[in-house]
């Protein structure tokens, strides 16, 4: 179902989940058998190769996998996943993943979250925090935007130097 109020268009989209690819992207079948790729809204979790990346694509295999939920969609990210709350059994999985200590609050999307489902999201992650469940109980975790950002700094900087080689060889072979 697609409504559209004020240029804002929102869809729900109900179905089994049939993948789980990481902490916050998963795949719906809904009863046309269409796949929808969904990304989980307020939230970041870990990267798969980051420290509990592996611990929160598994606690959210456990809790969804071939389990009926609802997703509540209003936008599609840059990958094409539509971005979406999820909800399984009337509880917001985003929550409960910051409950768990498995997630960050994403706050760079703050402006697409209402206020009050935003200092939800904040409390749950402070309570977690303060908790120390999860991820939480580590000294510093990095935050999975920092850590991309340094593994697109490192990848760049390594085909800099890479790629600055052969051309400086091969201009010095030339003179």
């Amino acid at each position: 179902m697609l409504a559209c109020l004020s240029g804002a268009c929102a869809w729900t989209v109900v179905g089994e989940v049939t993948r789980v690819s990481d902490g916050d992207t998963v795949t719906l079948l809904d009863r046309e058998r269409r796949r929808h790729k969904i990304r989980l809204a307020g939230i970041d979790a870990p990267e798969r190769q980051q420290a509990w990346g592996k611990v929160a694509a598994s606690a959210l295999r456990l809790a969804l996998l071939r389990r009926t939920a609802s997703a509540e969609c209003d936008s599609v990210d840059r990958y094409g996943r539509a971005v979406c709350t999820l909800t399984l059994d009337q509880q917001d999985v985003s929550l409960a993943m910051l409950n768990a200590g498995l997630a960050w609050h994403y706050v760079a999307y703050i402006r697409d979250q209402t206020r009050a489902e935003a200092r939800r999201y904040a409390a749950a992650e402070q309570d977690a925090r303060q908790a120390r469940r999860g991820l939480w109980a580590e000294h510093d975790p990095t935050p999975p935007w920092e850590w991309r950002r340094a593994m697109k700094d490192r990848t760049k900087a390594r085909a800099d130097s890479q790629g600055s080689k052969p051309r400086r060889q091969a201009i010095e072979s030339m003179l």
